[in-house]
């Protein structure tokens, strides 16, 4: 505690004489503090079960669309609300609006803040999360394969040779009973034949290597 600027011994020094007494000591400090409590925890938000929400379950929040009289009174007011997503809304306290465009579930024709703004409030409620989508449905099994057609060895193939098939010239017994049963038969080509079923019956004019005189 001594005074460096009093140089009592010239040239420049500071001189100081013990005195034979004591001196009280200092007070002791102060104790230290007590370390602060943290806060009372936030109390529990409850579920939304019983509020009225419009949306938001897509985001896990509970949006509820405000009346007209609950819209900005400006235009500017309507200009500065943020976007209706989870991002921008979960910090925020209930009672806060948002402007929507289709987030979270919000319907974009509801233009409920004239001109053209629609407009939701942030409820004070926990939203159950949606329930997990279904598992993909396993890819369906490829149908059998036809069963081989045997070789024509055996079979009596009176034409459709060129088209790669195996006609028959039917008996008398099987030709249609009708003239309209014969009008709709197809055409004996291979591109009307392949699909059908052996048995089907066709009408020929010399495709496929058929007689046009074996009527």
């Amino acid at each position: 505690g001594t005074d460096p600027a009093n140089t009592n011994c010239p040239p420049f020094h500071e001189v100081y004489a013990k005195v034979g007494c004591v001196r009280a000591p200092l007070p002791p400090s102060p104790p230290p503090s007590p370390p602060q409590l943290p806060p009372p925890p936030a109390p529990p938000v409850p579920a939304c079960g019983a509020s009225k929400c419009d949306a938001g379950a897509p985001c896990g929040l509970c949006l509820r669309a405000v009346n007209a009289s609950e819209c900005p009174s400006s235009q500017k007011g309507l200009r500065v609300l943020p976007r209706c997503t989870a991002q921008l809304l979960q910090p925020l306290a209930a009672g806060a609006l948002c402007e929507a465009d289709g987030e979270c579930g919000t319907d974009p024709a509801n233009t409920n803040c004239p001109p053209f703004h629609e407009v939701y409030a942030k409820v004070g409620c926990v939203r159950a999360p949606l329930p997990p989508s279904p598992p993909p449905s396993p890819p369906q099994l490829p149908p059998p394969p036809a069963p081989p057609v045997p070789a024509c060895g055996a079979s009596k193939c009176d034409a459709g040779a060129p088209c790669g098939l195996c006609l028959r010239a039917v008996n008398a017994s099987e030709c249609p009973s009708s003239q309209k049963g014969l009008r709709v038969l197809p055409r004996c080509t291979a591109q009307l034949l392949q699909p059908l079923a052996a048995g089907a019956l066709c009408e020929a004019d010399g495709e496929c290597g058929t007689d046009p005189a074996n009527t």
